[in-house]
């Protein structure tokens, strides 16, 4: 299973390197289960489900209070406060 990181600077998540690939920036912290994420490009939020070396699975919840697990790319993702 790969770790994933993201940038305390620019919020992207990425698996675990030492700088992030995005900013450049150093300042990275690791991205934990049931952490806060939102779906780049749309204003879907949802929360991190299960960490897998294929990607993320996140929990999405609609206006609907509907329950859905989607997978996504690290690359797609940014993390919420």
């Amino acid at each position: 299973m790969d770790n994933y990181e993201y940038c305390d600077d620019c919020k992207r998540i990425f698996i675990e390197n030492s700088s992030c690939p995005f900013c450049e920036s150093t300042q990275v912290s690791e991205l934990y289960v049931k952490s806060p994420v939102n779906i780049l490009g749309t204003k879907v939020k949802g929360r991190v489900f299960k960490l897998s070396s294929d990607g993320i699975k996140v929990l999405v919840v609609d206006a609907q209070n509907n329950k859905s697990i989607r997978d996504y790319d690290a690359s797609k993702l940014k993390k919420v406060l």
